[in-house]
């Protein structure tokens, strides 16, 4: 049997017309093709995706780059996660298989990284927190590190101060019954039990940040983060979909949209440049079952000069972005020179105020000013300063006076002596600053009054 297949046109709002070709092999029949998983447009540009027992890198064109041998058969209703040093997740019988990639052409065997014997029913992986988050049918959310410790495990119901945050309708059946989903932006997991509650945890950690009751719309819904504020919650059946406040859960507003049209029968539009780009997919891809979502992947990993538009601040979301670089919000558009020197003003501000409050608190623990009004405290400042300056006159009156004797010595050190206790207070208790023991300067003091005498040349003649 011949395996023919048709010419493919379609365009869209990013990208013009687009042909793909394929080249029919007369040795493809119906029972040899293989159905894909959902795919992963990597950084790369490759495509990864599972087939059966075999775990798949595609280059942008179709053709096989690696692939590796798994002893499990994959679940194609998941997308293989990318968890950071090139490595990969798969979801694989309800088991989470490692893929490590080829290194200098060597491949490795995948490696077991989670078996909890129980239906796994969808996983997410922070790169940023190097951590796996893993939905257990009737278990809960299991949190794990890369090195396949367990962080924690959070259950749909849960008490603050003694009140039901979640499960409100039956308490006894509640069970998280979807895939967590990250959002990067802020750090949250949200997940939804059964009853149709909308959760949102903290990455950290068991820290249930709100709930939301969406059980009045609809039970069956998903949820897809805005990386801009908000999350969006799509209620297929209802044709609706709200936008949620990513820090409160509150409803922001809603929309009806679709329903899509399902065929695929309507002409393709051509934009006004008439603009038409072609695809060649290469041979490999053959032997594989492709509908509209397996060759949008293809579409997408091989439009490199045109990328999609990625709105995180931060991560590049790989399933979604392909090539895109992430761009960068300005939330303030002004002068970022004048906003600089703003913040150093204030930094200033705030330096000289804390030394403030740091001399204020040692200023009014002295002794000095305990059960005493300020006013006294600083009239016997002003007298201490004002008797220093007469004393220092006096010396040096004495020092300049031709005669030496006995007297005027006496009278000098006694004035020394006189001077030193009055600087002894204006540093200790009665200076601006903490109090200081007045004996531990003793020592200090006396050598002060020999390098007076020393430097007087009334005691030098003495001594002489």
């Amino acid at each position: 049997m011949v395996k023919f297949y048709p010419l493919l046109l379609f365009t869209s709002v990013n990208y013009p017309l687009v042909n793909i070709f394929f080249v029919p092999d007369q040795t493809v029949e119906n029972k040899s093709l293989r159905v894909l998983s959902k795919t992963l447009i990597g950084d790369d540009g490759r495509v990864y995706a599972c087939s059966d027992n075999d775990f798949f890198s595609f280059e942008s064109n179709g053709s096989i780059a690696w692939s590796v041998h798994m002893d499990f058969k994959c679940n194609t209703g998941f997308s293989p996660v990318y968890s950071g040093f090139n490595q990969m997740l798969v979801l694989t019988e309800n088991r989470i298989l490692r893929i490590d990639f080829p290194r200098n052409g060597t491949k490795s065997e995948p490696e077991m990284f989670f078996d909890p014997g129980e239906i796994i029913l969808g996983f997410a992986v922070s790169i940023s927190s190097s951590s796996v988050y893993i939905t257990v049918k009737d278990h809960g959310l299991y949190a794990y590190n890369m090195i396949r410790q367990q962080l924690w495990i959070a259950e749909p119901k849960t008490e603050r101060f003694g009140y039901r945050l979640g499960c409100q309708k039956d308490y006894e059946n509640c069970k998280f019954d979807s895939p967590p989903v990250i959002d990067s932006c802020e750090a949250s997991i949200y997940i939804s039990n059964n009853e149709g509650e909308l959760y949102s945890l903290s990455l950290r950690g068991i820290y249930y940040q709100w709930i939301q009751d969406l059980s009045l719309v609809d039970k069956f819904f998903t949820v897809t983060p805005g990386n801009n504020g908000l999350v969006y919650v799509v209620f297929p059946t209802k044709s609706l979909v709200f936008a949620l406040d990513s820090f409160s859960g509150d409803i922001l507003w809603q929309k009806t949209v679709g329903p899509l049209a399902e065929g695929s029968g309507s002409q393709p539009v051509i934009d006004t440049n008439n603009q038409s780009t072609s695809l060649l997919l290469d041979e490999d891809l053959q032997h594989f079952v492709l509908d509209e979502r397996i060759v949008l992947a293809f579409i997408a990993a091989s439009n490199s000069g045109n990328p999609f538009r990625c709105r995180s601040k931060h991560d590049k979301l790989s399933s979604s972005c392909s090539f895109a670089e992430p761009e960068h919000l300005d939330i303030y558009i002004g002068n970022e020179r004048t906003i600089i020197w703003f913040l150093l003003f204030e930094f200033v501000i705030i330096v000289l105020f804390a030394a403030l409050v740091r001399f204020c608190f040692m200023f009014w623990k002295k002794q000095k000013l305990q059960g005493r009004p300020f006013s006294a405290f600083l009239d016997k400042r002003r007298l201490l300063h004002r008797k220093r300056r007469e004393i220092d006159r006096t010396i040096t009156r004495l020092q300049n006076e031709s005669t030496a004797d006995e007297f005027s010595v006496d009278k000098i050190n006694d004035l020394v002596q006189e001077r030193e206790n009055v600087k002894r207070k204006l540093s200790s208790t009665y200076s601006l600053g903490r109090d200081i023991d007045a004996s531990s300067k003793l020592l200090n003091n006396r050598f002060d009054i020999t390098m007076v005498e020393q430097k007087s040349p009334l005691v030098t003649g003495d001594k002489e």
